[in-house]
């Protein structure tokens, strides 16, 4: 006699189930997995990208000043709150952090320097004694050892007197951010637009622009950025107030003297959108700096967020 039964159909709706059920915590587990590991790599691949963004920043920062002689008139640092088509220096920059030197790290043309013992109305270029220069080029600014404006060498320069010099090189190929000398204005300033289909609405890139050029990104997906500036005062070597860039000094003398670090705050999106995910609403950093998401941002709180601070000590002022 055969004992075997068949299922029932009630038993087959109930085994259904329970495998409907287990499939779909497998996909939802599979899913989350994905959907972290994707978000994992865009991670990584932004942080690689801001490292390299954020140590062009500082190299611009630690050598704001370098090769700039004291007569120039357009300060080596300054924070641009709004335009100013009459501007004598920086007429076309409508709010953006403001650096010069000779220096462009990103163009060998720039690094760079030369000693040179000048002899009187002869060729500088036969009397280089010392040449650090990264790539040869016949422009180069001459500085006296305190710094003063001594004459702009090319081919055809010659010495104004019996001395030595300290010669930078420049590019004039690029237009030149100074009034009395040529060197290289450097703008870190915001994009007007965002072309980037992962960043957020409402953000923006932080662009490093040389000259009067349109800028290349350093990070990307900005929602707020800050900057404020370390003071010594009262000249006696140690910062004792951190200030807006509104209250800086106004002349580049001043600058010179009391200007002794940067801190440099960013609010920047890391990873995709994730719609289970709150990250909040404005975050405040130190010295009553608040990171802030643009008003047009709906989403913001949806995405991960990173506080970016780097403190920067300026070396050639």
């Amino acid at each position: 006699m055969n004992n075997q039964k068949g299922f029932t159909l009630v038993e087959i709706l109930i085994t259904m189930v329970l495998v409907s059920a287990i499939i779909g915590m497998a996909y939802y587990a599979y899913n989350r997995l994905a959907t972290g590991i994707t978000t994992e790599s865009s991670s990584i691949q932004g942080a690689m990208d801001k490292i390299v963004g954020l140590e062009l920043l500082r190299l611009d920062i630690e050598h704001a000043g370098f090769g700039i002689a004291k007569e120039e008139t357009c300060s080596p640092v300054r924070w641009i709150a709004t335009l100013n088509s009459s501007d004598p220096c920086d007429p076309d920059i409508e709010k953006g952090l403001i650096l010069r030197s000779t220096l462009n790290n990103t163009n060998q043309k720039n690094l760079g320097w030369i000693l040179v013992d000048c002899k009187q109305d002869e060729s500088w270029l036969n009397h280089i004694i010392v040449d650090e220069r990264k790539q040869p080029t016949n422009n180069v600014v001459f500085l006296d050892y305190r710094k003063h404006f001594a004459f702009s060498g090319n081919l055809n320069s010659k010495c104004p007197l019996d001395a030595h010099y300290i010669g930078y090189p420049v590019d004039t190929s690029v237009s030149s951010g100074c009034n009395i000398q040529t060197c290289t204005r450097i703008a870190y300033v915001l994009s007007s637009s965002q072309s980037l289909a992962q960043c957020a609405q409402g953000t923006r890139n932080l662009l490093r622009k040389v000259g009067g050029g349109l800028g290349a990104p350093i990070l990307n997906c900005v929602a707020d950025w800050e900057v404020r500036f370390g003071l010594d005062t009262d000249t006696d070597g140690a910062v004792d107030s951190v200030v807006l860039g509104t209250d800086l000094p106004s002349s580049p003398d001043e600058i010179r003297k009391q200007l002794k670090y940067i801190s440099f705050y960013a609010l920047v999106q890391e990873g995709n959108f994730d719609s289970t995910y709150n990250y909040g609403n404005n975050v405040t950093v130190d010295n009553n700096v608040v990171l802030t998401f643009p008003s047009d941002c709906p989403t913001c709180p949806n995405y991960h967020w990173k506080v970016i601070k780097k403190t920067i000590r300026l070396m050639d002022l």
